[in-house]
């Protein structure tokens, strides 16, 4: 059942993904974390890590400019931060 459920979620992703631009993702994506964000930070007050990343996106969304490095790096942290 679980895999099914998980298929089913990765077929709308996938159909998300495909019939919309970057910054339309992007603003999902910052309002998919928007909601759990505070979640995190009440487990982890002082770990910037997911805001910060989220700060990113923001400003990709608001200029449609971005550095693949400073991408990257806002990523791989807030994961990091995610596994911790």
């Amino acid at each position: 059942m679980y895999r099914l459920y998980r298929d089913e979620a990765e077929e709308r992703i996938s159909l998300l993904a495909r019939d919309n631009d970057h910054r339309t993702l992007a603003r999902w994506a910052e309002e998919c974390a928007e909601r759990v964000l505070p979640l995190f930070e009440a487990e982890r007050p002082d770990d910037v890590r997911p805001r910060a990343a989220i700060e990113t996106l923001r400003e990709f969304i608001a200029t449609g400019k971005f550095s693949m490095k400073v991408v990257r790096h806002a990523s791989l942290s807030a994961h990091a931060a995610a596994r911790a």
